[in-house]
C-alpha cells in the first residue's frame, strides 16, 4: 500500500502495535528504509520505542542518537519519559541525550511565537487550517488543501501554535488562555471582506476552533 505521507505511516504504525509491536516495528523500519530521508524526528521517536517496548535497548538508543545526535532534533522533554523507554532510563548515554535535548527545547520554547501565515486577501473565500499536536502549520495546509483542489475561490492560511512540541512541530495545551491567537486570528479574517471563511482542525487544532468560538465574545 502507498501511504501519502509521514502521518499515515505513522498512524498505521500504532494501529498495528495494538496487535504487535514487533509487527509495526517491522513495518515501520521497512517504510524508513526506502525513504529515510523523508522523514521527521517523529519516525525516529517511533523506532526508538517500539524497540524499547521490545526490549532492544541498542536499537532503542541507536534511533535517538540518530535524531537528537546526528541530524539536530530534539523532543519535549516529558515524551522522553515513555513507558516503552524505561529500558533506558539509567543508560549515561541516553541521560546525555535526553539533556542535550531538553535544552534545545528550552531554548526553542524561549522565541516561540504563535505565526500566521495570513499577509493580504487575494480571494473571496478563507479557510483557517489549525494543526494538531507533533504536528505544524505546512502539515494542517497540506492536508487540507486537496480538499479546494478543484475549486479556485478558497484562499487557505494557517495559524501556528507558539508551543514547541519537538523539532518543527508544535502542541496545544487545553488551558485557560491557548485558544486565544486561534481566536484572533478567526476575528481578523472575519473583518478582511471574504464572502464566506470556514475553519478545519486535526484533533486539538478542532479544540482550540471550538473553544475560540464558544469563549469569543
Amino acid at each position: 500500500m502507498n501511504y501519502k505521507n509521514e502521518n499515515d505511516i505513522l498512524e498505521r504504525t500504532l494501529s498495528i502495535a495494538d496487535e504487535s509491536y514487533e509487527k509495526a516495528y517491522q513495518f515501520l523500519q521497512d517504510q524508513y528504509s526506502e525513504s529515510g530521508e523523508k522523514y521527521g524526528p517523529q519516525a525516529l521517536y517511533f523506532l526508538s520505542c517500539l524497540a524499547g517496548g521490545l526490549e532492544r535497548k541498542d536499537e532503542a538508543l541507536k534511533w535517538l542518537e540518530k535524531a537528537v545526535l546526528i541530524n539536530k532534533w530534539w523532543y519535549r522533554p516529558e515524551v522522553l519519559e515513555d513507558d516503552d523507554l524505561k529500558i533506558l532510563e539509567d543508560n549515561e548515554s541516553f541521560i546525555s541525550i535526553k539533556n542535550i535535548s531538553t535544552s534545545r527545547y528550552e531554548e526553542a520554547f524561549l522565541k516561540s511565537r504563535p505565526i500566521s501565515s495570513w499577509k493580504q486577501k487575494t480571494n473571496d473565500n478563507l479557510f483557517l487550517a489549525v494543526h494538531g499536536n507533533t504536528q505544524n502549520a505546512k502539515i494542517a495546509k497540506s492536508e487540507w488543501a486537496p480538499i479546494f483542489k478543484n475549486n479556485n475561490d478558497w484562499q487557505i492560511e494557517t495559524i501556528q501554535s507558539g508551543e514547541p512540541d519537538g523539532y518543527d512541530t508544535y502542541r496545544w495545551s487545553s488551558d485557560a488562555h491557548e485558544y486565544i491567537p486561534v481566536a484572533l486570528v478567526m476575528k481578523q479574517m472575519s473583518e478582511k471582506g471574504y464572502n464566506k471563511v470556514a475553519c478545519g482542525g486535526f484533533s486539538s487544532g478542532c479544540d482550540m476552533l471550538l473553544r475560540a468560538i464558544a469563549f469569543t465574545p
